[in-house]
């Protein structure tokens, strides 16, 4: 296209300023190849970080916020929050064809206790726990247990396999308080995992994997881990 007489020739686009390795070079008098270098790292950085987040992942956080207060944040591509069950206070969830993963948070009322909760009364008050789960659970066979750690908080775990009727199923659940002397309300933090037809595969590992992150989130308070 012509160009009117004495006009300047459009420009070709706008002006974006100095490429990086020339600030590089300006502001910091790096060599021109070594700042090329340093830009191309930035940019492989930038694509790798977007390329290795799972395609519609955000992470979601959920407060409870009567008494016991705490959180949880998880996944949103692959976990829900669904309805608690009677007597839960949150259930987060995960499902893929006959695997069933979930974590739930209910409450723990414990009897008066002067001395320090999660290593005094805790250890005690888990053997009438592992009995009613026993009694409860189809096949129990208690794995293991003792004293664990949930971000800051210490307290007493329970771990136990099942099975019944072709469908496998595994658990942990934690006893939590949120201070160690005093306390006579806490939660009993759960992850479930049971799959009929055989144990979980290698496509079920990212279900599973985005539970965990969401039942090794649980904080007390507001504040997120």
């Amino acid at each position: 296209m012509a160009t009117a007489r004495g006009a300047q020739p459009p420009s070709p686009g706008p002006d974006l300023g100095p490429t990086l390795p020339a600030l590089l070079r300006q502001r910091f008098g790096v060599p021109e190849r070594v700042a090329a270098v340093v830009a191309a790292l930035i940019v492989l950085l930038a694509v790798l970080t977007v390329a290795l987040r799972p395609f519609g992942a955000a992470d979601k956080q959920v407060i409870h916020r009567a008494e016991p207060v705490f959180n949880l944040v998880y996944p949103t591509d692959r976990v829900r929050e669904v309805a608690p069950h009677p007597g839960e206070l949150v259930r987060l969830a995960a499902h893929r064809r006959s695997l069933s993963v979930a974590v739930t948070v209910t409450p723990l009322r414990l009897p008066p206790y002067a001395g320090n909760v999660p290593f005094g009364l805790l250890p005690a008050y888990a053997d009438g726990y592992v009995q009613r789960l026993r009694a409860r659970t189809p096949g129990f066979q208690l794995t293991d247990e003792g004293k664990a750690r949930v971000g800051d908080t210490v307290g007493y775990q329970i771990g136990f396999s099942a099975q019944s009727s072709g469908r496998l199923e595994w658990g942990r659940d934690i006893m939590l308080v949120p201070k160690q002397t005093g306390v006579r309300l806490g939660v009993v933090l759960t992850l479930r995992q049971s799959k009929t037809g055989g144990p979980p595969g290698k496509r079920d590992q990212p279900a599973i994997d985005a539970v965990k992150s969401a039942f090794r989130s649980f904080r007390f308070g507001t504040e997120e881990a």
